[in-house]
């Protein structure tokens, strides 16, 4: 189940003035098998930009998208696993199908449900998505956190966001200060628990399963939730071999969906363990 590796960086202005390609080109700092280029989108403030990392041709390789109302900028880093459900779910007149770019799912969802569209979303991904109509920035990622996605805002003025957090320090050529809080919590072995701070001061992470709003001044507006394992689900199964047999179905299910899509013949990495054994059986 390999991954094209891309990276996505952004960012939007505050203060009205427009945002140029050259601006956010430098901050890719990935040198990518391929020799990939850079496909950014400029809309007003706002410049997006993604870089993929697949030799070849990739889903990933069309991150960029600008609807064609034009109402959402989005850029995706990731894969999302329910594309054939979303297509039913959205329908022909989104403009998807199961063959869509991830980017146009993710413009798509946000137009028919607004800030909870990644609750609608399975798979692994960092996305942002602008409202051009109200100058709102989301930010999100997928439920445990797989692809990163860091940002640093200063308010009335700019913020800025990327897969990489060399990317967000590169911008603005602001000396960043250690966050001595992180540090300490570092050395104490608490930072397991920290789901935004990083080692910088400014610099904050998204957390897993989280989407974030800034208003079209860059306050943060809301932060919401998306996802949270069900404790007290029950499988409904009677005994030990019922728990098996539905153990894996849905194995089954969980793997089968992480393929979907895929075009190139699947290998497996296993360690001996008895998951990643489970996974290639």
């Amino acid at each position: 189940m390999g991954r094209s590796v891309s990276a996505i960086v952004g960012v939007v202005k505050f203060s009205g003035a427009r945002a140029f390609p050259e601006e956010i080109r430098p901050l890719f700092l990935r040198r990518v098998v391929g020799g990939g280029r850079p496909r950014i989108s400029c809309v007003g403030p706002a410049a997006f930009g993604v870089l993929d990392g697949a030799p070849g041709p990739s889903r990933d390789s069309q991150n960029v998208r600008l609807s064609e109302d034009p109402r959402v900028l989005s850029v995706v880093d990731g894969r999302l696993d329910n594309r054939h459900i979303l297509a039913r779910e959205l329908g022909a007149k989104a403009g998807v199908n199961a063959a869509s770019p991830e980017s146009a799912f993710v413009a798509a969802a946000f137009e028919r449900w607004g800030t909870t569209f990644a609750s609608y979303l399975l798979g692994d991904f960092a996305v942002a998505v602008w409202d051009i109509a109200s100058g709102d920035l989301l930010l999100s990622r997928d439920a445990i956190g797989v692809r990163p996605l860091y940002y640093a805002c200063r308010p009335k003025r700019w913020l800025v966001f990327g897969t990489d957090i060399r990317s967000v320090l590169k911008y603005g050529n602001e000396e960043r200060a250690n966050d001595v809080v992180m540090i300490a919590r570092y050395l104490d072995l608490s930072y397991v628990y920290e789901r935004e701070r990083t080692f910088f001061d400014g610099v904050r992470r998204v957390p897993q399963g989280t989407t974030l709003v800034f208003d079209g001044h860059g306050e943060l507006k809301s932060r919401t939730g998306h996802w949270k394992p069900d404790l007290d689900i029950r499988p409904g199964v009677k005994d030990g071999a019922e728990y098996r047999e539905e153990f894996k179905r849905l194995l089954s299910e969980a793997v089968a969906s992480g393929m979907t899509g895929s075009r190139d013949r699947i290998a497996a990495c296993v360690s001996g363990g008895l998951d990643s054994s489970a996974v290639a059986s």
